[in-house]
């Protein structure tokens, strides 16, 4: 029964898995076109529900943010109220969102680099973040799981620059290296918000 129920919205749980999993460099105009005809007009999602299903994507795939932003912008959607700017590619968070391991070391012999303040903002959208204002802070090495950039991760770790804090296995479950994942398990355990954000980013 299960398999029949699953087979029949085939189309609309495959659109489903795309928008969560989109890449940052990859064209929209495919997603566009899936969310148009299969979750629009095929299953009759409202533009406001397309809109609250990107804004819990762009939590647990923030690296693709700009993208997400491009397709609400295509579909038609009010985000005028979204006070948010995702980080520019010559950034030093878009370094670490996106591993650029030879930049990050780069980068540290012009500039000093420190893990005891907050180095990243993203969205908390349990709260609608976006209207109230309320974000996550990220320590470097916390963004580096967030992210899954093993490599920066490492980098960090082995030089003595960061120590994997309290909140990183949680952020590692969303940021999906299993690497960094069973490092942070060696120093945390697994607690209620590791197994929602498990069942969060497998959803």
């Amino acid at each position: 029964m299960s398999s029949d129920y699953s087979q029949q919205y085939e189309d609309f749980i495959a659109a489903l898995e795309r928008l969560f999993h989109i890449k940052s460099n990859e064209p929209i105009e495919d997603m566009c076109n899936t969310i148009t005809n299969t979750l629009i007009s095929k299953y009759h999602l409202s533009i406001k529900h397309i809109t609250k299903l990107i804004r819990e994507a762009i939590r647990y795939n923030y690296a693709s943010g700009a993208n997400y932003f491009k397709i609400l912008k295509h579909i038609g959607a009010d985000f005028s109220f979204w006070d948010f700017e995702f980080e520019k590619e010559d950034s030093i968070e878009y370094i670490v969102m996106h591993d650029q391991i030879d930049k990050f070391k780069e980068y540290t012999v012009q500039h000093s680099i420190s893990d005891d303040e907050d180095f990243l903002k993203v969205p908390n959208f349990d709260i609608d973040a976006f209207v109230q204002g309320i974000n996550v802070k990220l320590t470097l090495i916390e963004a580096c799981a967030y992210f899954g950039s093993v490599n920066i991760f490492y980098f960090l770790i082995s030089n003595d620059i960061s120590k994997i804090t309290e909140n990183c296995l949680n952020y590692a479950v969303i940021g999906g290296n299993q690497d960094i994942i069973n490092k942070c398990l060696k120093e945390n355990k697994m607690d209620i918000n590791c197994l929602r954000s498990i069942i969060r980013t497998q959803s």
